[in-house]
């Protein structure tokens, strides 16, 4: 009979399977109900803008399997003594995060607290992912393969909606800008940018598999309408024709491939979205938003933040009703404005310097992922956003578990290589 020891990390490894394969299931009801009122898919953003959702009930599942899978380890820790590795960086972060939790406690409602402490509440996934995956190798391949089974479902989703609500508007090259089961085109488009990703630098799958997986993500962006999204998508597939080339001629190949397409995507972003009317880059709403949110900080505001927790998207479902956090409703889609109105510019700093130093004991993959969700939290709020960061957190947990076995591997065979030289020396 398993000892606890090991029954524990296969519980584990379900409720993770789990959490990626309800993605869907948490927003089929919302799509469901759109249908069958027969109005457009501006109505559902509405409908989830506000918080009041057929399904809202679902939304509280994932939040369940994240507390339970916390709770699962923890337990496995303390039964086993199994200790936690200490993430680089983060003694610098934690100070940042600490101030600004004092300051939510000192200057707002805990409504505000409660909301900034449910976005960190996915980083605890770098941690779990990270002692599952120590203790399986398959972790990281039946995670790809779940991850790919829900690009293929986004996919089918986001088809159905070209052809039923096709007709509302052109917005894009193929119609209407799509939603899949997701928020919003650009969580769509995270996603399948990050499915990208995980194919080609994770997992095992097979190349046509992965093939089938890319070429429907690449659609999948067309349909979303989503410019953060082909850049995230390019920016992927030229990090793996990189790792791909073998000889210098061919990565030099890369990037002057790379430099020729920079100003095509820059200028024909919105003809390649199919939204000749969108503002240009620099006149993009996010950046006047980042704009007038930082003219309304005081200076030690910009150094230290807000408070964690103001301004963000959970805040605004939230406390849309409450006049004492009227003042600190805002919607900001863009990772480094949630950051800076949060924990200003020096915890951004933090942050990305965290972000970075776990990138870097992650290998090349670890790099890709970092560069991924830098470009990602442009325009998307992956921090927040369901279920970006969900994949994002879990990935990188897999991929400094596999770069730990690797350098505990390397090590090993270099003593036995070492053990062997000396008995012949010997010999």
């Amino acid at each position: 009979m398993p000892s606890l020891r090991h029954r524990v990390p296969q519980v584990a490894y379900i409720l993770v399977i789990v959490m990626v394969v309800v993605i869907p299931v948490t927003g089929v009801f919302d799509l469901l109900e759109t249908f069958q009122a027969g109005k457009g898919l501006a109505y559902l953003e509405g409908v989830r803008a506000g918080g009041e959702r057929s399904g809202v009930g679902l939304l509280y599942v994932r939040e369940a399997l994240l507390l339970l899978l916390t709770g699962v380890l923890f337990l496995w820790g303390c039964v086993v003594g199994q200790p936690l590795p200490r993430l680089p960086g983060i003694g610098f972060l934690s100070v940042c995060l600490g101030i600004s939790f004092a300051v939510s406690i000192g200057l707002h409602p805990r409504i505000v607290l409660a909301a900034g402490v449910r976005q960190l509440m996915y980083l605890v996934l770098v941690y779990a992912l990270y002692l599952i995956s120590r203790e399986s190798d398959r972790t990281e391949a039946v995670f790809v393969s779940a991850a790919a089974g829900v690009a293929m479902v986004e996919f089918v989703v986001a088809s159905i909606q070209v052809v039923f609500f096709g007709a509302v508007a052109g917005a894009t090259l193929l119609g209407v800008r799509v939603y899949g089961t997701f928020n919003n085109p650009n969580t769509l488009a995270a996603f399948f940018a990050a499915s990208t990703f995980f194919v080609l630098f994770m997992g095992r799958l097979s190349g046509r598999l992965r093939g089938v997986v890319v070429t429907l993500g690449m659609a999948g962006q067309l349909m979303a309408g989503s410019r953060t999204g082909v850049v995230a998508t390019v920016f992927v597939l030229g990090a793996y024709l990189w790792r791909r080339s073998r000889c210098l001629e061919t990565r030099g190949m890369v990037v002057v491939g790379a430099i020729l397409l920079m100003p095509f995507l820059y200028f024909g972003l919105s003809a390649l979205s199919g939204r000749e009317n969108v503002a240009a880059p620099l006149e993009d709403p996010r950046i006047q938003i980042f704009a007038e949110q930082i003219g309304a900080m005081r200076p030690v505001e910009l150094l230290f933040g807000r408070g964690l927790g103001v301004g963000t998207n959970t805040l605004y479902s939230l406390g849309g009703n409450r006049e004492d956090v009227v003042h600190l409703l805002a919607i900001l889609d863009s990772t480094i404005t949630a950051l800076v109105v949060q924990i200003g510019f020096i915890g951004l700093m933090a942050f990305l310097l965290f972000l970075a130093a776990l990138s870097a004991r992650c290998g090349f993959a670890g790099w890709i992922l970092f560069g991924l969700v830098c470009v990602v939290g442009i325009n998307v709020n992956w921090l927040e956003f369901y279920p970006i960061n969900l994949m994002t957190t879990a990935a990188y947990g897999m991929l400094w578990a596999k770069a730990d076995r690797w350098r505990v591997g390397a090590a090993v065979r270099i003593g036995r290589t070492r053990e062997l030289d000396f008995g012949h020396a010997q010999g």
